[in-house]
């Protein structure tokens, strides 16, 4: 009988093949690895919104009829824009200067034209001052009767630097 020999141990090349064989096994049991993460996708531009045409400002429309009704209506705007110009109540026996202007206003409330008829000369300070406020009373309500309108308004002007409209007046003490 022969005799029985010593077993062996696996030639390590045939350990090497199990190794490997784990490997495989150990690697198919995982979960799959994520894929690699991609960059964020860029914002999209919308286009931007077509501009819109502003509406033309509405400009107000005089209640007047005709021009004399217009002239005491553009006065009465006058006084609210400059309240804190106008002297209130009856004006003193001597003013600092008179002044008579013509002023036309288009259909869009805005003056077109100014003209001293007669103006305070001697004081050219009030010259430029009622100027200043009639400039600065714009937009005025639109004449509802024609395209334009051309009134003529006197100005009192006090030693104090406030006025009177001679439409408005109270008169003078």
């Amino acid at each position: 009988m022969p005799k029985p020999q010593p077993q062996r141990s696996l030639p390590v090349q045939a350990w090497g093949g199990l190794c490997f064989l784990l490997a495989l096994l150990l690697n198919a049991c995982t979960s799959p690895k994520p894929p690699p993460s991609l960059p964020a996708p860029a914002p999209v531009a919308l286009p931007e919104p077509a501009p819109v045409a502003p509406e033309p400002p509405s400009h107000p429309k005089a209640q007047a009829r005709d021009l004399k009704a217009y002239r005491l209506e553009m006065a009465r705007h006058i006084y609210e824009r400059h309240s804190q110009h106008v002297h209130a109540g009856r004006l003193p026996p001597l003013i600092k200067g008179v002044g008579v202007i013509e002023v036309t206003i288009n259909d869009q409330g805005q003056v077109t034209h100014m003209e001293w008829v007669r103006a305070p000369r001697h004081v050219p300070e009030v010259v430029k001052s009622i100027e200043d406020l009639i400039e600065a009373a714009q937009p005025y309500p639109a004449p509802a009767f024609a395209k334009q309108a051309t009134f003529m308004e006197t100005w009192l002007w006090n030693r104090n630097n406030r006025f009177q409209l001679d439409s408005l007046t109270a008169g003078q003490d």
